[in-house]
């Protein structure tokens, strides 16, 4: 899947963008929204996973909480407490309780944050426009680029990206 971006100048433009790409069978779970803050987004789809930076945290937390339980697991194995015998077992247990406190705990920060990918449509969302987002089968997307610019052929595309994974 990939990922289109379009801005829209106002809600009435990007009604009609969302309702020409559920005409072209896209689902409405893969077509996301951001609106400017203080705007009601009314019926146009929510913003899904992209409004906060949870799922960038969370996978940074993953990286570094994995490094530190390794880094723990292999220091109580070296230097193993009199009266405990610790293996192996013991040293991937810790880096898999490390990578889920970090990430867990970087994803619960991140959440209170603007999600990084969308930094560059910063301008554009103050200015008042609206971003729509959708996932779309890489051979749908000429198509669908079509489609857009049927409604207002001044309407290109603000990006294309290969969609984030949910799950890693």
């Amino acid at each position: 899947m990939k990922r289109i971006v379009f801005l829209s100048p106002d809600i009435r433009h990007a009604r009609k963008v969302v309702g020409a790409l559920q005409h072209k069978n896209i689902d409405s779970q893969h077509i996301y929204t951001i609106t400017p803050k203080g705007v009601d987004r009314e019926d146009l789809p929510g913003p899904g996973i992209e409004e906060d930076d949870f799922l960038s945290g969370y996978f940074r937390g993953l990286l570094f909480g994995s490094a530190g339980g390794l880094i723990a697991g292999i220091t109580l194995f070296i230097m193993q407490p009199s009266g405990f015998d610790i293996g192996i077992t013991t040293v991937i247990l810790v880096t898999l309780i490390g990578s889920g406190v970090g990430g867990f705990g970087t994803g619960i920060a991140g959440a209170a944050f603007n999600n990084s990918r969308l930094d560059e449509f910063t301008d554009a969302l103050t200015k008042g426009k609206i971003l729509i987002m959708a996932d779309v089968e890489p051979d749908q997307q000429a198509d669908i680029e079509n489609a857009v610019r049927e409604i207002d052929p001044t309407t290109r595309p603000a990006g294309t990206e290969p969609a984030p994974k949910a799950v890693p």
